[in-house]
């Protein structure tokens, strides 16, 4: 049984033992009863925009918590692509190294060549 029933059933029984001021009593207790009625709904009213409100913020936290793991993924894509752009850095600074010491050997012999081209065929 509910509160609303109860002050009713109180209502009546103030009105038989009392008469005429249970009759306001019972108006008051109407009043009152119109009163928790209206505070109920709004507390229904108010229940359901926290559990949207609630709902919402929890979508939020979703979607904040995937945007952060792709970025943690993008970060770790971005360390192994530095690293390999800096490994292939250090590749090509040795190839260069190579390549400019072979130059600087094939001058050589072309010089060389050249001196020897150059007393055979005066």
């Amino acid at each position: 049984m509910d509160i609303c029933c109860l002050l009713r059933l109180y209502g009546s029984l103030l009105l038989w033992t009392f008469g005429s001021e249970a009759a306001t009593l019972q108006e008051t207790l109407r009043v009152k009863d119109e009163e928790l009625q209206n505070l109920s709904r709004d507390l229904r009213a108010r229940d359901s925009t926290i559990k949207d409100i609630a709902e919402k913020l929890s979508e939020t936290a979703e979607a904040a918590e995937a945007a952060a793991s792709a970025a943690y993924t993008m970060d770790e894509h971005r360390r192994i692509a530095c690293a390999e752009i800096e490994r292939l850095y250090k590749d090509s600074e040795k190839q260069q190294e190579l390549f400019t010491q072979k130059v600087c050997h094939f001058s050589g012999l072309g010089l060389i060549l050249s001196k020897l081209l150059g007393t055979i065929n005066p």
